[in-house]
Formats: structure tokens, sequence, C-alpha cells
């Protein structure tokens, strides 16, 4: 047999096997950073067919317009500096803050989260029309999230921060702490989660769009997020969107 004919019979048998990747299938495929964030991204392999809602919302939109998405997980912290060194080509999700303009792309709206304060049952706080008015409590928020910064704008000076919601969640059970800030569907999770879960008060402040977020360091980023738009436009309109929040909350909604 000839090289040449050899040749084409190792690219046919590469190509049969997967082990090749053309310019094109390389553009066409995007690796996400993600958080421990439930129920919109839930990484255990107990839930390997309820990733969370985020994750099947990122596979449905990136299906729609061939593009091939992995995630892997981490801290938050760490997740958004991957993103921003461009070692991953974007995060999961995150939310928006004029700093992080400078290093990352901010897709359509992917969802929106309602955000508050939680408290043990029993105990009283008082209205809260602005979170300064939290600043004779001891809070806890998420180390890194946009909360975070919310809580020193308002002035507040009393505040731990932990690293996941999980841990948030049991500084409240074990009354480290007066109140923690975060979102309603996540502590809401966790405390299903928990063997005993506390009865919990909720305050909630506000409600606020999220995004998939692309890191700048990478040229095709800004291509990967149209495409992306264009795919969560078409499970909107198809209603799939809906169907896999539904799965997930009971209840469909859209934006």
């Amino acid at each position: 047999m000839s090289i040449v004919l050899l040749r084409r019979l190792a690219f046919w048998l590469l190509v049969s096997a997967g082990l090749w990747t053309t310019a094109a299938s390389a553009d066409s495929s995007i690796n996400l950073a993600c958080n421990y964030f439930p129920p919109q991204k839930i990484d255990s392999p107990e839930n390997t067919d309820r990733p969370g809602y985020d994750i099947e919302l990122l596979q449905a939109a990136f299906q729609q317009v061939g593009v091939a998405v992995t995630f892997r997980y981490f801290p938050w912290n760490r997740a958004l500096e991957l993103a921003r060194t461009g070692t991953y080509d974007g995060l999961c999700s995150c939310s928006y803050l004029p700093e992080r303009e400078s290093f990352l792309y901010f897709s359509d709206e992917l969802g929106a989260l309602e955000k508050g304060f939680f408290t043990l049952s029993g105990r009283k706080i008082h209205k809260v029309g602005a979170l300064s008015d939290m600043k004779p409590y001891k809070l806890a928020v998420v180390r890194g999230y946009n909360l975070e910064t919310e809580l020193e704008k308002a002035g507040l000076e009393n505040i731990e921060t932990v690293g996941t919601d999980k841990l948030l969640l049991n500084m409240l059970t074990f009354q480290r702490v007066d109140a923690i800030y975060s979102f309603a569907d996540t502590i809401q999770y966790e405390a299903q989660q928990m063997e005993n879960p506390p009865e919990l008060n909720f305050i909630g402040i506000s409600s606020a769009p999220y995004y998939t977020c692309f890191s700048k360091r990478h040229p095709m980023s800004l291509d990967t997020m149209l495409k992306f738009n264009k795919g969560l436009r078409m499970i909107r309109e198809s209603g799939e969107y809906d169907r896999i929040r539904q799965k997930y909350l009971g209840v469909p909604k859209s934006s």
C-alpha cells in the first residue's frame, strides 16, 4: 500500500473515531467556568439528569446554534478569575457590574433572581425599606458575589463572608449572624437538602437580572455570544425555556 493511501486511511480513521478537530469544529465549542449555585447550577453526581436549570438552558441554547459547551465547577472567586484571565471562555452566569465590563461581554438576560434577607423564624427584623435599614444587625453574605458590594455601598460594616451559600445557611442555622443576604431560590434549595431544615423568614429586597458572561480575552467571544443570544431567543420562542424552568421551579417564568 502506498504512503498516500496510508495517510488517507489514517485520516479517515481519525475522523471516524472523533479524534480529528477541524478549525470549524474548534470554533464551535466553548468551555465555561461555573460555581455551585442550586437550583440553577448543581454540581453533583447524583443529579446527572437534573444538573440545574441554567445548565440545561445553556445546553439547549448552544445546541440550537451548533456550539458544543462543557462546564467545570469552581468556587465563585476562582471561576471569575479564570474568566478574567481567559483560562476559560467565560462564566455560566454572572450579574452585571460596571467593573466587569473591562474583561467580560454580557449576553442577553438569561434569567432573574429574587434577592433578600433570610432570618430564622421567630427572629424579628423591623421592616426593611432599604439595605441601610440592616445596619443594627450582624449579617453574612457569600464572598465575591455582587451582593457583598451592595452591602458595602450601603454603608454596612458588620458583615461576615463565606465561600458558598451552603456555609451561609449554616451560619444562620447556628445563629452566628442575625440574617443572611442571598438569593431566594438558592437558600430555599439548600434548606431542602438539610436533614433538619430550619424554619426561615424571607424579606424580599429586589429582583435582579443575570447573564451568561464571555471572556474578552478570546477573539471569538463576541461572535460566540451573538450565536448564544440567537439560540436563547429560539428556545424562548419555542417554549423550551419555560419547560426547563418549570421542571425545577414548578411555575413557568420567561422574561
